[in-house]
């Protein structure tokens, strides 16, 4: 016989040993437990973190080693990670300087094979005579929301018009969205 500790009344309570039958039905029905939680993982992970980080625990609680819940669980993180990084939206703010580092690294950005990217830039002042300090700034953004581009059409000329000082003020957007 094995007991089985109940927590919320701290009693034991005895559990029938399975047959040889019964075992092979719970070793077939945990293993679909156990791949339902994957797909529902990987689901998941594709909206928010779903039930990734049960699998580890039911798999330890099956009789899994911990190797292999090690294994398993470091997998389906990995796979979880990679799906977020291959869709996830990334931002870069890059400073507006009188040098070249910035806008060669846009140019860069924008050669590399993205799917889709977007820029935005606002200068709110024309450049110091003496070279010195930043006149405006920008992002560049790797998979941005598709209804971005036609916000930010809507409200650069708003903030050009209340955050420009003098003539030079401007605003750059491109993108390229699939």
């Amino acid at each position: 016989m094995q007991y089985l500790i109940s927590s919320a009344a701290s009693i034991p309570v005895k559990m029938p040993d399975p047959s040889p039958g019964s075992r092979q039905e719970v070793y077939d029905l945990s293993v679909r437990l156990i791949l339902l939680l994957g797909v529902a993982s990987l689901l998941g992970s594709l909206v928010s973190n779903g039930a990734r980080s049960v699998t580890g625990p039911y798999i330890l609680l099956l009789g899994g080693s911990a190797a292999v819940v090690g294994l398993v669980a470091g997998f389906g993180e990995f796979i979880g990670y990679a799906l977020r990084f291959a869709t996830g939206t990334y931002i870069i703010w890059y400073p507006l300087l009188q040098r070249p580092e910035p806008q060669q690294m846009v140019e860069k950005l924008k050669k590399q094979p993205l799917k889709s990217w977007l820029h935005v830039s606002l200068t709110v002042q024309t450049p110091s005579i003496d070279g010195f300090g930043m006149h405006g700034s920008g992002l560049f953004i790797v998979n941005p929301p598709y209804t971005l581009p036609q916000l930010l059409t809507e409200t650069m000329p708003v903030l050009l018009e209340k955050l420009g000082l003098d003539e030079g003020a401007d605003y750059v957007l491109e993108s390229q969205i699939t």
